[in-house]
């Protein structure tokens, strides 16, 4: 098996955690062990390369409740991320294509949510549903052959940010969390425990090395 660095980015503002990610994919570039990033982003709205700002639905919302809009270089169209959210970001040599990388990564999601006793759903869109209602969100990009930017599990998070976009280009998009789901207050600690855990077993990974960061935010 393949060595796997996994560091804990607790939490951390969506720029910095841009600028974490391309250190870290310069670092495996140059031999360093494929990384697992770990993270929750305080509120913002980002839009991927397949998305605009036609996405934002509800500017009203946006400007009261201060929401930063960033464009970001994933696949994709609009997400929301927040607090009680869990973002991974894989940032890995890439041996095969990206279709395969975003298979793997949707499969460790819906392990992830078969834990909770859920039955997790895939459709025509990358994602994961939940009962007709999106719980799992996948925007990936690969770059001289790293992979980079990942996935977003609602955990226990605020979903009304969400009503204000397209999310994923799609109006009136139903989302959902682990913990409405299953009615049960969900831990996102123990959501990243069980996501390292499924993701490793998918990619074939040995977790090597656990490393906790302080965020900024």
């Amino acid at each position: 098996m393949n060595k796997l660095r996994v560091i804990d980015l607790n939490t951390m503002d969506y720029p910095s955690a841009m600028e974490f990610m391309r250190t870290t994919r310069d670092e495996v570039e140059r031999g360093e062990d494929d990384t697992l990033l770990l993270v929750e982003h305080g509120t913002v709205i980002t839009i991927g390369v397949d998305g605009d700002e036609a996405g934002l639905v509800d500017r009203g919302y946006i400007d009261r409740h201060g929401i930063p809009v960033i464009r970001t270089d994933r696949g994709g169209e609009s997400v929301v991320h927040n607090a009680g959210q869990l973002v991974a970001y894989p940032v890995m040599k890439v041996q095969k294509g990206t279709l395969d990388m975003v298979g793997a990564v949707t499969g460790a999601i819906m392990d992830v949510i078969a834990d909770y006793s859920l039955r997790p759903e895939t459709g025509s869109e990358p994602g994961v549903w939940v009962a007709g209602q999106k719980l799992g969100f996948v925007g990936m990009k690969i770059e001289r052959g790293v992979s980079l930017h990942g996935v977003a599990i609602n955990v226990s998070n605020d979903l009304g940010p969400f009503r204000a976009i397209k999310t994923c280009g799609i109006e009136n998009e139903k989302v959902t969390s682990l913990t409405l789901a299953t009615k049960k207050l969900i831990a996102v600690d123990d959501v990243k425990r069980r996501f390292v855990s499924r993701f490793s077993r998918r990619l074939g990974y040995l977790p090597d090395r656990f490393i906790l960061r302080e965020g900024n935010g």
